[in-house]
């Protein structure tokens, strides 16, 4: 331990904007929003263990849109795996909400792309960047 710690971690209440790739995920983590924050989620179910057992039940949208309206007014569902997959590759998704979130930041998009173009295998740049943009338009 130095003087100063990076660390991943965040204060319950704290965090600005919440992305969600699931569904559930999003629901585990919502207390850490900020009370104006946002909330971007991924209209998709990954059921846990208990779900395929037979042991619970998958909770409705419904459960969730009441559970994430109780901590904030901002609240996006994207169906970004859906869009992915129409794209050809559903591990697009991520790239997808990626945009969305985007949108509402301040950083410039010439700058989001430039980090697609650095990290990203060139032959699937881009794809990602098509899908950077699909998660903008769907933001507004």
């Amino acid at each position: 331990w130095g003087k100063k710690v990076y660390s991943p971690l965040v204060e319950q209440g704290m965090v600005d904007y919440l992305l969600g790739f699931e569904m559930m995920e999003a629901a585990r983590w919502v207390e850490f929003l900020q009370p104006d924050g946002k909330i971007m989620i991924n209209q998709y179910r990954i059921p846990p263990p208990a779900v395929t057992m037979g042991n619970a039940t998958y909770p409705p949208k419904e459960e969730f849109d009441h559970l994430f309206s109780c901590c904030t007014k901002n609240i996006m569902w994207i169906n970004a795996t859906e869009r992915a997959q129409l794209m050809g590759n559903p591990t697009l998704a991520g790239v997808i909400l990626l945009g969305a979130v985007a949108k509402d930041l301040e950083t410039p998009v010439g700058v989001w792309l430039k980090v697609i173009e650095q990290l990203v295998p060139e032959r699937f740049i881009e794809l990602n960047k098509e899908a950077f943009q699909v998660g903008m338009n769907i933001a507004g």
